[in-house]
């Protein structure tokens, strides 16, 4: 201990939580601008070479929101493998 022990603070503000999280994901050709519209609820089909977006919408109990987007690449189809044993 380095000192005195002091006086107890006033009461902090009641924390938040999380209300509400909703998942929404389009498809696009640029993995750096995420897109305006097209957003739904299911996964779409996204043509090789394009971007799936995910967004991820949080809402709290003090009634603000949060919005996250993560993209990722669809792969390219590959040549096809020789044939197995």
């Amino acid at each position: 201990q380095d000192g005195n022990n002091g006086h107890d603070g006033i009461a902090g503000k009641d924390g938040t939580g999380i209300k509400t999280t909703t998942i929404t994901y389009a498809g696009s050709t640029s993995g750096t601008t995420a897109p305006t519209s097209g957003w739904v609820t299911t996964v779409p089909t996204v043509a090789a070479g394009s971007y799936l977006w995910t967004k991820t919408v949080w809402a709290y109990t003090d009634n603000t929101s949060e919005t996250g987007y993560s993209v990722a690449k669809m792969g390219n189809t590959g040549a096809t493998g020789p044939q197995g044993p």
